[in-house]
């Protein structure tokens, strides 16, 4: 399992700057943020922090087959 540490970075991380873990706009802000640009606070939840959807949908059939359930 990744570290949880690393699953929230905040934009004066090196890894806030790539696009391609933190999504065009972070990695903007954060690119701001290291060359001085007054950018507020913040941080990036990097994608891996979030369930895969199957993950998040098995227990869905179970649900849908109890009466009465949820």
């Amino acid at each position: 399992m990744e570290d949880p540490a690393r699953l929230v970075v905040t934009f004066d991380d090196p890894i806030a700057t790539d696009p391609a873990r933190t999504g065009t706009k972070a990695a903007h802000l954060a690119r701001l943020s290291r060359a001085g640009f007054p950018v507020p606070p913040g941080l990036v939840v990097l994608p891996e922090a979030q369930a895969p959807p199957d993950a998040a949908l098995a227990p869905l059939p179970a649900l849908l087959a109890t009466p009465g359930a949820g």
